[in-house]
């Protein structure tokens, strides 16, 4: 009975929060088991990415360090969804993955 008080406590708590909300929209249930991977490199690329901290120019832009947002050929912003689901990025996909 705790436990389940707890977790509505929780669940409210991080449904009303005001920060993290790339974080939240990733993983809006508390409950939710996240499972890293066994490989050090891609846990903490994993943990960066669900911290939306991934040092990537839309980060940059947001924290101030960067310019601008766009990659530097200037047509879309450098993004973990871009990086990772950009047909036409294999080369900069594997770059990122490397730097991990």
């Amino acid at each position: 009975m705790a436990a389940v008080m707890l977790l509505k406590s929780w669940q409210r708590k991080w449904n009303e929060e005001n920060t993290r909300r790339f974080t939240y929209s990733l993983i809006p249930d508390v409950s939710t088991k996240v499972v890293f991977p066994k490989a050090c490199e891609i846990g903490v690329s994993y943990c960066r990415m669900l911290l939306h901290d991934m040092l990537l120019n839309e980060d940059g832009f947001r924290t101030g360090i960067s310019d601008k947002p766009q990659r530097s050929c200037g047509q879309d912003n450098e993004s973990v969804a871009h990086v990772l689901l950009s047909s036409s990025s294999s080369s900069s996909s594997s770059e990122f993955l490397d730097a991990g």
